[in-house]
């Protein structure tokens, strides 16, 4: 908490710094504009995409993993019931089995955890760099010499006239890879 705190600060106190040098060494003719990252990725059509195509494998890795779980939950109170009746060997037998299991389980539940990962990475990559690359080419449309991520430069206020989202949702979304 404290380290996200001084994180904040730290970030806060450079964008000041760099905005006082700008204020005091530039001329009345600076533009600057800046966006929401996290609005493109969430408003534009790629990123919608990028969402529901996330949330699918999800959902697919959710059933998977609560139909293993019930087959444990079987397994066990099948063993629960018989184990009286078993004989010392079978019952270490069946232990070892149940053991078995719950250890395929939590590794299939891990390897669910990284497999999501690794496709919000795989997906999000070139979103993320799409939106770079229509920054830049907004920034140079519009003769802009500075645009900022507004949550992650610090940026605490800025007029709606100099936010630029709006117009990279629109040229992110013109785009967009066609759906596979």
């Amino acid at each position: 908490m404290v380290e996200r705190w001084c994180s904040v600060m730290i970030r806060f106190f450079l964008s000041a710094f760099f905005v006082c040098l700008m204020v005091g060494q530039v001329r009345a003719d600076v533009k600057i504009g800046f966006f929401d990252l996290d609005r493109v990725l969430r408003e534009s059509k790629w990123g919608q995409d990028v969402q529901a195509k996330l949330k699918a494998e999800e959902e697919k890795l959710k059933a998977q993993i609560t139909a293993k779980q019930e087959e444990f939950r079987k397994l066990r109170e099948d063993f629960q019931k018989k184990r009286s009746i078993m004989g010392e060997e079978a019952r270490k037998k069946k232990i070892d089995e149940l053991r078995q299991k719950q250890e395929e389980g939590q590794r299939f539940i891990m390897e669910s955890q990284q497999k999501m990962q690794n496709l919000g990475e795989e997906l999000m990559k070139p979103l993320v760099e799409k939106v770079f690359e229509v920054v830049k080419e907004l920034a140079k449309k519009e003769k802009l010499d500075f645009v900022f991520e507004a949550r992650r430069s610090g940026l605490v206020y800025g007029e709606d006239k100099y936010d630029l989202t709006k117009k990279i949702i629109e040229m992110v979304d013109k785009a967009r890879p066609a759906a596979k």
